[in-house]
């Protein structure tokens, strides 16, 4: 079993469905492997988009090692074109949580794509690029390039000059995978089961007991956020 955290949770979600198999990659009676795949894969991502919404905005800053996405953070040190563009297409991010010029000791300001074109405006004090004030940007759609402004040679002279901290999109999972890919520590297997459920529920034509599951993990973290708050007051 190469990837036992995934294949332990196929195998445990045969179980809930009723369905029950040895192998992770073994067919049920009534769901398939690559249909309990498919489900937590879904459920994964449901998850994900979960709590990303519920967190928007608690990234930011010095404040983004949350523990519920610690296994999404990543940093890699990467180098620009000959246009300081840099390209990212490999890694999958979601969102630029910091961005920093290893040589120049420079850390820039991340903004939105939809902001980029005020970057360049010298009356947009907030927005407006300047070597003293660096931005950076996720390109859209793609997510495949981070534009630093203003384009400047100096931003360009070194190689393996940038230190990127990303949060990351999960994986695509797959059974008897060569690498345990499962990005979710363990403290939230029972959320991706039970989202997994609501999936197969709603296959199965009960969208009720799909609302039920949903909205059962939903109220579980939303109230961590609530208290989360509080305690920062």
């Amino acid at each position: 079993m190469p990837s036992p955290i995934f294949d332990g949770l196929n195998i445990r979600l045969s179980v809930l469905l009723n369905d029950p198999v040895g192998a992770a990659g073994t067919d049920g009676v009534t769901y398939s492997s690559a249909l309990r795949t498919e489900y937590l894969n879904i459920a994964s991502k449901m998850f994900w988009n979960m709590l990303y919404n519920t967190n928007k905005g608690h990234f930011r800053k010095d404040n983004f090692k949350i523990d519920r996405f610690a296994d999404f953070i990543n940093e890699v040190t990467l180098s620009s074109g000959a246009s300081s563009d840099i390209t990212v297409s490999s890694y999958k991010i979601a969102e630029i949580l910091q961005l920093c010029h290893i040589d120049l000791g420079i850390k820039f300001n991340v903004i939105n794509a939809s902001e980029a074109l005020l970057a360049g405006m010298s009356a947009e004090k907030m927005y407006y690029a300047t070597e003293q004030s660096p931005k950076c940007y996720l390109a859209y759609p793609g997510r495949a390039t981070i534009y630093v402004l203003p384009n400047v040679a100096a931003y360009k002279s070194q190689t393996n000059k940038y230190k990127l901290t990303y949060l990351k999109y999960p994986e695509t999972y797959t059974v008897n995978s060569a690498t345990e890919l499962l990005e979710w520590n363990a403290s939230f297997h029972t959320s991706l089961l039970k989202l997994a459920m609501a999936q197969a529920l709603q296959d199965d034509g009960n969208q009720q007991a799909f609302d039920n599951y949903y909205q059962s993990v939903l109220n579980e973290y939303v109230l961590d956020i609530q208290e989360m708050k509080e305690v920062k007051k």
